[in-house]
Protein backbone atom coordinates (compact mmCIF):
# COMPACT_ATOMS: atom_id res chain seq x y z
CA UNK A 1 0.00 0.00 0.00
CA UNK A 2 1.00 3.66 -0.60
CA UNK A 3 2.89 5.49 2.30
CA UNK A 4 0.39 8.63 1.64
CA UNK A 5 -2.18 9.26 -0.52
CA UNK A 6 -5.99 10.29 -1.26
CA UNK A 7 -9.27 9.30 -2.27
CA UNK A 8 -10.56 11.26 -5.03
CA UNK A 9 -14.23 12.09 -4.55
CA UNK A 10 -16.73 13.95 -6.76
CA UNK A 11 -19.41 16.28 -5.58
CA UNK A 12 -21.23 15.07 -8.55
CA UNK A 13 -20.13 13.23 -12.08
CA UNK A 14 -18.51 14.97 -14.30
CA UNK A 15 -16.53 17.42 -12.03
CA UNK A 16 -12.94 16.75 -12.91
CA UNK A 17 -12.37 14.00 -10.41
CA UNK A 18 -9.52 12.36 -12.90
CA UNK A 19 -8.15 15.89 -13.85
CA UNK A 20 -7.89 16.83 -10.26
CA UNK A 21 -6.17 13.16 -9.86
CA UNK A 22 -4.03 13.21 -12.30
CA UNK A 23 -2.64 16.92 -11.19
CA UNK A 24 -1.59 15.53 -7.91
CA UNK A 25 -0.45 13.04 -9.22
CA UNK A 26 1.78 15.16 -11.74
CA UNK A 27 2.66 16.85 -9.04
CA UNK A 28 4.72 14.32 -6.82
CA UNK A 29 6.52 13.13 -10.20
CA UNK A 30 7.64 15.58 -10.53
CA UNK A 31 9.25 15.97 -7.58
CA UNK A 32 10.64 12.49 -8.12
CA UNK A 33 8.04 10.11 -6.23
CA UNK A 34 6.47 6.94 -7.62
CA UNK A 35 2.69 7.74 -7.56
CA UNK A 36 -0.29 5.29 -9.06
CA UNK A 37 -3.83 6.76 -9.43
CA UNK A 38 -6.46 3.26 -9.62
CA UNK A 39 -9.68 3.67 -11.15
CA UNK A 40 -11.51 0.83 -9.49
CA UNK A 41 -14.38 1.00 -11.84
CA UNK A 42 -15.03 2.99 -15.18
CA UNK A 43 -18.51 3.39 -16.95
CA UNK A 44 -19.62 3.85 -20.12
CA UNK A 45 -17.23 4.71 -23.41
CA UNK A 46 -14.39 6.82 -21.93
CA UNK A 47 -10.58 5.50 -20.35
CA UNK A 48 -9.58 7.30 -17.21
CA UNK A 49 -6.85 5.66 -16.52
CA UNK A 50 -5.64 6.21 -20.09
CA UNK A 51 -6.02 10.37 -19.77
CA UNK A 52 -3.89 10.00 -16.59
CA UNK A 53 -1.26 8.16 -18.85
CA UNK A 54 -1.53 10.79 -20.89
CA UNK A 55 -0.93 13.65 -18.44
CA UNK A 56 1.33 12.36 -16.17
CA UNK A 57 2.47 9.49 -18.30
CA UNK A 58 2.55 5.73 -18.96
CA UNK A 59 1.90 3.09 -15.77
CA UNK A 60 0.76 5.71 -13.69
CA UNK A 61 -3.29 4.91 -14.19
CA UNK A 62 -4.32 1.76 -13.59
CA UNK A 63 -8.03 0.01 -14.02
CA UNK A 64 -10.53 -2.39 -12.69
CA UNK A 65 -13.43 -3.52 -13.63
CA UNK A 66 -15.05 -1.47 -17.08
CA UNK A 67 -18.64 -1.59 -17.85
CA UNK A 68 -20.38 -0.85 -20.83
CA UNK A 69 -23.14 1.25 -19.72
CA UNK A 70 -22.71 5.14 -18.24
CA UNK A 71 -24.29 4.86 -15.26
CA UNK A 72 -23.34 4.89 -11.63
CA UNK A 73 -21.55 1.20 -11.56
CA UNK A 74 -23.64 -0.56 -9.08
CA UNK A 75 -26.73 -0.41 -11.79
CA UNK A 76 -24.44 -0.47 -14.27
CA UNK A 77 -23.36 -3.69 -13.48
CA UNK A 78 -26.85 -5.02 -12.73
CA UNK A 79 -28.10 -4.32 -16.37
CA UNK A 80 -24.72 -5.54 -17.74
CA UNK A 81 -25.16 -9.07 -15.89
CA UNK A 82 -21.54 -8.23 -13.98
CA UNK A 83 -21.10 -8.34 -9.97
CA UNK A 84 -19.32 -6.14 -8.02
CA UNK A 85 -18.22 -7.10 -4.56
CA UNK A 86 -16.56 -5.56 -2.24
CA UNK A 87 -14.46 -7.17 -0.66
CA UNK A 88 -13.01 -7.49 -4.30
CA UNK A 89 -12.94 -3.90 -5.04
CA UNK A 90 -11.29 -3.05 -1.70
CA UNK A 91 -8.47 -5.69 -2.14
CA UNK A 92 -7.77 -4.69 -6.16
CA UNK A 93 -7.71 -0.91 -4.92
CA UNK A 94 -4.91 -1.31 -2.29
CA UNK A 95 -2.86 -3.92 -4.36
CA UNK A 96 -3.00 -1.68 -7.31
CA UNK A 97 -1.37 0.69 -4.82
CA UNK A 98 1.27 -1.39 -3.61
CA UNK A 99 4.53 -0.45 -4.05
CA UNK A 100 4.32 3.45 -4.91
CA UNK A 101 5.40 6.21 -2.47
CA UNK A 102 1.87 8.20 -3.42
CA UNK A 103 -1.52 5.96 -4.34
CA UNK A 104 -4.61 8.41 -5.53
CA UNK A 105 -8.05 6.51 -5.94
CA UNK A 106 -10.20 7.91 -8.75
CA UNK A 107 -13.51 7.43 -8.03
CA UNK A 108 -16.93 6.98 -9.92
CA UNK A 109 -19.68 9.59 -9.67
CA UNK A 110 -20.17 11.16 -6.85
CA UNK A 111 -19.68 10.03 -2.82
CA UNK A 112 -23.10 8.14 -2.57
CA UNK A 113 -22.42 6.44 -5.87
CA UNK A 114 -22.92 2.82 -5.21
CA UNK A 115 -20.57 -0.02 -6.62
CA UNK A 116 -22.98 -2.77 -4.99
CA UNK A 117 -26.04 -1.89 -2.81
CA UNK A 118 -24.75 -0.79 0.65
CA UNK A 119 -21.67 0.15 -0.72
CA UNK A 120 -20.89 3.00 -2.29
CA UNK A 121 -17.56 5.52 -2.46
CA UNK A 122 -17.68 7.10 0.91
CA UNK A 123 -17.45 2.94 2.29
CA UNK A 124 -14.49 2.47 -0.32
CA UNK A 125 -12.47 5.62 1.03
CA UNK A 126 -13.03 4.55 4.59
CA UNK A 127 -12.06 0.77 3.87
CA UNK A 128 -8.67 2.06 1.63
CA UNK A 129 -7.89 4.27 4.14
CA UNK A 130 -7.45 6.72 2.86
CA UNK A 131 -7.94 10.75 3.19
CA UNK A 132 -10.36 11.85 0.94
CA UNK A 133 -10.47 14.75 -1.36
CA UNK A 134 -13.60 16.75 -2.65
CA UNK A 135 -13.41 18.07 -6.27
CA UNK A 136 -16.32 21.12 -6.32
CA UNK A 137 -17.33 22.96 -9.69
CA UNK A 138 -17.14 26.58 -8.98
CA UNK A 139 -20.19 28.19 -10.03
CA UNK A 140 -23.88 27.81 -9.11
CA UNK A 141 -25.23 24.90 -6.43
CA UNK A 142 -21.86 23.64 -5.63
CA UNK A 143 -22.29 25.22 -1.80
CA UNK A 144 -25.18 22.78 -1.34
CA UNK A 145 -23.78 20.17 -3.21
CA UNK A 146 -20.19 20.45 -0.98
CA UNK A 147 -21.57 20.73 2.42
CA UNK A 148 -23.81 17.82 1.30
CA UNK A 149 -20.85 15.78 -0.06
CA UNK A 150 -18.80 16.46 3.36
CA UNK A 151 -21.33 15.76 5.58
CA UNK A 152 -22.17 12.43 4.15
CA UNK A 153 -18.26 11.53 4.59
CA UNK A 154 -18.30 12.81 7.75
CA UNK A 155 -21.37 10.37 8.80
CA UNK A 156 -19.21 7.55 6.78
CA UNK A 157 -16.45 8.37 9.30
CA UNK A 158 -13.86 9.20 6.24
CA UNK A 159 -11.36 11.69 6.87
CA UNK A 160 -11.42 14.96 4.51
CA UNK A 161 -7.98 16.46 3.79
CA UNK A 162 -9.77 19.58 1.83
CA UNK A 163 -11.44 20.89 -1.32
CA UNK A 164 -10.38 21.24 -4.75
CA UNK A 165 -12.14 23.89 -7.00
CA UNK A 166 -12.17 22.43 -11.12
CA UNK A 167 -12.19 24.84 -13.75
CA UNK A 168 -12.91 27.90 -11.92
CA UNK A 169 -12.90 30.63 -14.87
CA UNK A 170 -10.17 33.36 -15.39
CA UNK A 171 -12.53 35.93 -14.58
CA UNK A 172 -14.98 34.79 -12.40
CA UNK A 173 -18.42 36.74 -11.95
CA UNK A 174 -19.96 37.31 -8.34
CA UNK A 175 -20.99 34.07 -8.25
CA UNK A 176 -17.76 32.08 -8.32
CA UNK A 177 -16.46 34.88 -6.30
CA UNK A 178 -19.10 34.03 -3.51
CA UNK A 179 -18.91 30.46 -3.55
CA UNK A 180 -14.91 30.72 -2.92
CA UNK A 181 -15.88 33.04 -0.09
CA UNK A 182 -18.09 30.56 1.42
CA UNK A 183 -17.07 26.71 0.97
CA UNK A 184 -14.66 26.80 3.77
CA UNK A 185 -16.91 28.18 6.42
CA UNK A 186 -19.60 26.17 4.98
CA UNK A 187 -18.10 22.96 4.81
CA UNK A 188 -15.52 23.34 7.55
CA UNK A 189 -12.72 22.41 5.23
CA UNK A 190 -10.27 24.02 3.95
CA UNK A 191 -9.70 24.88 -0.21
CA UNK A 192 -6.09 22.98 -0.85
CA UNK A 193 -6.64 24.13 -4.30
CA UNK A 194 -8.15 25.70 -7.36
CA UNK A 195 -7.66 24.52 -10.59
CA UNK A 196 -8.37 27.02 -13.50
CA UNK A 197 -10.03 26.57 -16.94
CA UNK A 198 -6.96 25.47 -18.81
CA UNK A 199 -6.04 23.35 -21.83
CA UNK A 200 -4.98 19.75 -20.51
CA UNK A 201 -1.51 20.02 -22.60
CA UNK A 202 1.05 17.13 -21.11
CA UNK A 203 3.99 19.13 -21.57
CA UNK A 204 2.84 21.70 -19.33
CA UNK A 205 0.51 20.04 -17.23
CA UNK A 206 2.92 19.22 -13.87
CA UNK A 207 4.19 22.83 -13.72
CA UNK A 208 0.49 24.44 -14.26
CA UNK A 209 -1.44 22.47 -12.16
CA UNK A 210 1.44 22.90 -9.25
CA UNK A 211 1.27 26.04 -9.07
CA UNK A 212 -2.56 25.91 -8.14
CA UNK A 213 -2.29 22.64 -5.86
CA UNK A 214 -1.55 23.74 -2.30
CA UNK A 215 1.31 22.29 -0.24
CA UNK A 216 -0.81 19.40 1.32
CA UNK A 217 -1.18 17.77 -2.15
CA UNK A 218 2.37 18.92 -3.58
CA UNK A 219 2.07 22.08 -5.26
CA UNK A 220 2.59 25.54 -4.16
CA UNK A 221 -0.76 27.47 -4.11
CA UNK A 222 -1.10 30.74 -2.67
CA UNK A 223 -4.37 30.13 -1.21
CA UNK A 224 -4.51 33.38 0.64
CA UNK A 225 -3.72 35.50 -2.26
CA UNK A 226 -6.07 34.03 -4.15
CA UNK A 227 -9.12 34.20 -2.02
CA UNK A 228 -8.54 37.98 -0.98
CA UNK A 229 -9.43 39.24 -4.16
CA UNK A 230 -12.51 36.74 -4.50
CA UNK A 231 -13.85 38.43 -1.10
CA UNK A 232 -13.84 41.64 -1.80
CA UNK A 233 -16.10 40.96 -4.85
CA UNK A 234 -18.60 39.64 -2.88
Amino acid sequence: MATSGWTVIGTDTGVGKTVVAAAIAATFVAAGRKVAVAKPVQTGGSDDTAEVDRLVGPGVGRRGWHLARPLDPALAAELGGDHLFPGELVSWTLTALTGVDVGLVDTAGGCSSEMKEGFNNSDLARAVGLSAVVVCRPGAGTLNHALLTCDHLRARHVDITGLVVDRMPRNPTIVEAANLAELERLTRYPIVGVLPEIALDPGSFAAITGLWLGPELGGRFAKAGFLAPMRALV
